[in-house]
């Protein structure tokens, strides 16, 4: 009898008898509202970023996802979830790409995914969503201790007419990529990690259903990762909110560490 641990499956991650969730593409429509942050001390960001990929410029960006419905390569069991990104621009072979940092997700499922398949690193978190007409306000709260790390508050104007050319938001080959570091560490204490690379994401055309300015508010609390606080966020240097339906088609290997 041919052990199932060694047929070749559709669901592909662990347990391989009873798998948690599938790999494939997926499609969702969220609202994604995107603010770019001045820094004072850039270096503090640099230090973060690994080689070689380069960062030379005074701004982070953070994201604020609100996922309102599921489309694609989604379970029964899966549901609506909210996240906070960090993204840090940079280049690569003189190209530019947005490297993620930083990943805060609501919900468990999209977590362990999105980490072992693309690298993400998303990170299990609360976060306090509040929404009144044009005005959104989340609080993102650290899993467990109930820390406070951070308030993004927003006003969505009216919106705006779609523009021409390609779509904003790093969705394909013009803009810039999303780049992840992928890293599973070695069971054996002292060995290279079993996996370290860069990988960029890959994206089908969005669905833009609405483009819209918006203006706001970023505040650091005493609950957020050291990197933020030492880097003196002063303010906000443009938002915006797409609603939008991203389709991921998966990902690829930019850099091996280990080749």
């Amino acid at each position: 009898m041919e052990n199932i641990n060694e047929k070749t499956l559709q669901y592909n991650s662990m347990p391989l008898h009873n798998p948690l969730y599938k790999v494939g593409p997926v499609s969702f429509r969220a609202n994604i509202i995107k603010a770019g942050v001045a820094i004072e001390k850039p270096e503090v960001i640099a230090d973060i970023v690994p080689g070689p990929l380069m960062y030379n410029d005074n701004k982070i960006f953070i994201v604020l996802l609100d996922v309102k419905e599921l489309n694609e390569g989604f379970s029964d069991e899966d549901t609506l979830w909210n996240e906070i990104v960090i993204q840090i621009p940079v280049m690569y072979n003189g190209e530019p790409g947005l490297f993620v940092c930083e990943n805060y997700c609501t919900d468990i499922r999209g977590v362990l995914s999105a980490r072992e398949t693309y690298g993400y690193p998303k990170v299990p978190c609360r976060i306090l969503m509040d929404k009144h007409d044009k005005v959104v306000a989340a609080k993102l709260f650290k899993l467990g201790s109930n820390r406070e790390m951070m308030n993004f508050t927003c006003t969505i104007s009216d919106d705006t007419p779609l523009p021409e050319g390609p779509p904003p938001g790093g969705m394909n080959n013009k803009m810039p990529r999303i780049i992840l570091l992928k890293y599973i560490p070695s069971a054996t204490p002292g060995s290279k990690p079993d996996v370290k690379q860069l990988i960029a994401m890959k994206y089908n055309k969005p669905v833009i259903h609405k483009i819209m300015k918006a203006e706001g508010n970023i505040e650091i609390l005493e609950g957020a990762p050291d990197y933020l606080k030492r880097s003196g966020i002063t303010n906000t240097v443009g938002m915006s909110c797409l609603d939008m339906e991203t389709n991921v088609a998966g990902g690829e290997v930019l850099y091996d560490y280990n080749s």
